[in-house]
């Protein structure tokens, strides 16, 4: 980080801790709402997440909240070696002790257990005489007895993440990633779009009204959808169309352009800024850097 930039996370926003990124994002990552990040393999995107869940747990002379982060990883990406290793590079790139990143994990590799932590439990049915899916949902403990009289909650009231944030008061929670566990319930056929548009929903949904209680920033990792047939597709996140309409921001990393890796080397990224739809708002570049992170490319 340059010396004239100080980073600071607020009720608003959680920074970055990188100074071009926060100023795309208008500050930082919002507070109370959903921001997405997708890419192709092995770009960066769960390295970001994790750099900015660390970063929240600093300190607020260093622009921090010194507070957990919770983690609900689908693909085995945080597991102990991984977070040590984490850990160990963020503690040295700013100068702290790795006992100061706390990150709480749930565990969810399959699309019924990412929805059971949001509050229902959920069957897909493969039998129709379509051929397609059907899912349906069966939601938890929705009631309660307050003396004599029932009281009826919402589904996500009743869930463990519900329960999680409200406890800890987790400034951030990271999904990572939402497309896998789908990927993996729902072949890719066009007869199962609105099943995966209706779990899309429903954990869209969930997370966003949880966000907007406890005034909690989630960060959500997605993989990319490109044609093979088509060359000129550049590609898009993975249920897009589901996507856009819940999302206060998305970001695509890609890699530098072959003029830019020739200035920058090839750990340089381009960082494209979508809101409400897919058209690309601002663009900017960073490095990400061996045993260091994302930074500017100057740095």
């Amino acid at each position: 980080m340059s010396e004239e930039y100080i980073p600071k996370s607020t009720k608003k926003t959680l920074s970055t801790g990188v100074k071009s990124l926060d100023i795309l994002l208008e500050g930082g990552i919002p507070r109370g709402l959903q921001t997405g990040v997708f890419s192709g393999a092995n770009i960066g995107k769960s390295f970001l997440a994790r750099q900015i869940g660390c970063f929240t747990c600093l300190p607020e002379k260093l622009g921090g909240l010194e507070q957990p982060v919770l983690v609900i990883d689908t693909e085995g990406d945080y597991e102990k070696d991984v977070m040590d290793r984490t850990y160990e590079i963020f503690s040295k790139r700013w100068n702290v002790p790795k006992s100061q990143f706390s990150f709480d994990i749930i565990k969810a590799p399959k699309i019924q257990e990412l929805v059971s932590n949001l509050g229902a439990d959920m069957k897909i049915d493969n039998k129709t005489e379509s051929g397609k899916l059907d899912v349906h949902f069966v939601y938890q403990n929705t009631e309660e007895k307050q003396g004599k009289q029932k009281v009826y909650k919402d589904y996500y009231e009743s869930s463990n993440i519900f329960s999680l944030v409200e406890k800890n008061k987790y400034p951030l929670i990271i999904l990572d990633s939402l497309s896998e566990p789908i990927k993996s319930a729902f072949p890719p056929s066009v007869y199962n779009f609105p099943a995966r548009s209706y779990v899309f929903k429903f954990i869209l949904t969930g997370l966003r009204t949880i966000a907007q209680k406890f005034n909690t920033s989630v960060f959500i990792t997605n993989h990319v959808s490109k044609s093979d047939m088509n060359y000129m597709d550049k590609g898009s996140p993975f249920g897009a169309e589901s996507l856009m309409y819940s999302l206060k921001s998305l970001l695509y990393i890609r890699r530098g352009k072959s003029e830019q890796q020739n200035m920058y080397g090839k750990q340089v990224r381009r960082v494209e800024l979508y809101r409400l739809s897919m058209k690309l708002e601002e663009e900017i570049l960073l490095s990400l850097k061996d045993n260091y992170g994302f930074a500017e490319v100057s740095e």
